[in-house]
């Protein structure tokens, strides 16, 4: 059963990387792409906390796995001491959480993983991109956000991670620090909240 859902959830991966080059085919096709996949996931690791950061790279090694191996063979995870409440991919494929995002979180696995798996789909995807100014990924648009937020549920929930709870992660956000934490090529907290539960509206 494992292997089967890893086995489609490549294939899903895979479908979405190529449709991305066409960006509004890609994004009209999500549903389509991944309903199957969460049809055939039942167990989820429900409302437990990380124990310590080893998880956080045991999540993350969890998802790697399910994306396109030349994807995978770049991919690596930095938990950097920070109280900034953050997480980003570089072009080269290191992906940064905070300690102050876990914290921010709860430590929660499910919101973890909805977020590696965000950051993730943003390498998979093309989505990002260096500057001569910053060494830092500019994502282009808010639409290229959201499509990374809806591979990233697919990919958490693919590593076996309730990621529709983790979603609620928006919710809080929003209650917490107001319409959004993060540059205006973002989209608002709400925004992503309600995304993300249409999708999960076809899983539950």
């Amino acid at each position: 059963m494992k292997t089967a859902i890893k086995r489609i959830t490549r294939e899903c991966v895979l479908v979405l990387a190529i449709l991305s080059i066409v960006n509004l085919a890609a994004y009209i096709y999500y549903p389509k792409a991944i309903i199957p996949v969460y049809k055939q996931l039942r167990t989820f690791v429900h409302g437990a906390e990380i124990q310590d950061y080893d998880e956080v790279y045991e999540i993350f090694g969890k998802i790697k796995r399910l994306v396109p191996r030349e994807a995978a063979r770049h991919l690596h995870l930095e938990v950097r001491a920070s109280d900034q409440i953050n997480a980003w991919v570089h072009h080269h494929g290191r992906v940064v959480m905070t300690t102050g995002f876990i914290k921010a979180v709860n430590n929660d696995r499910a919101a973890i993983a909805l977020v590696l798996g965000h950051e993730v789909a943003h390498f998979v995807l093309g989505h990002t991109d260096m500057t001569e100014e910053s060494e830092s990924i500019k994502h282009s648009s808010a639409f290229h956000e959201l499509m990374a937020d809806n591979l990233g549920l697919t990919l958490a929930l693919g590593a076996g991670y309730d990621a529709c709870a983790g979603a609620k992660v928006w919710d809080q956000f929003s209650r917490d620090y107001g319409m959004s934490l993060y540059p205006t090529s973002h989209p608002t907290h709400d925004t992503r909240a309600k995304n993300l539960e249409r999708l999960c509206r076809g899983i539950i």
